[in-house]
């Protein structure tokens, strides 16, 4: 799992070692964590490769784990940080889905 904020972007995370190793390896997470959320990863993004056919699956999925109102009180900050994550996560995974021939390559010379 790759822990990530909202202001990292795809170019600096595909340029990370760590990334390339997991992408090697078939499969990558990526969480984000939300100020005002209980929970350390409220928006994950997965990238996997897929055996049959070779090709590769992406994904995004959110779960709040509930409002930290000791952390945000106002519920409206809260879900506007809520909402800036989702749009980073979901800006991040398109552009990581241009990236499917370069993951290839990468997976390839781990595996031929």
């Amino acid at each position: 799992m790759i822990r990530v904020d909202s202001t990292k972007t795809a170019a600096d995370l595909m340029n990370s070692e760590e990334f390339r190793e997991c992408i090697a390896n078939g499969h990558v997470s990526i969480g984000f964590r939300t100020f005002g959320f209980w929970g350390s990863e409220n928006v994950m993004i997965c990238v996997s490769r897929r055996w049959f056919p070779d090709a590769w699956d992406f994904s995004i999925s959110s779960s709040s784990g509930g409002r930290d109102t000791g952390e945000v009180l106002s519920d409206v900050e809260a879900y506007l940080n809520m909402s800036f994550t989702l749009r980073s996560a979901a800006l991040m995974l398109a552009e990581l889905q241009k990236n499917e021939d370069e993951f290839n390559q990468i997976y390839q010379q781990r595996w031929g």
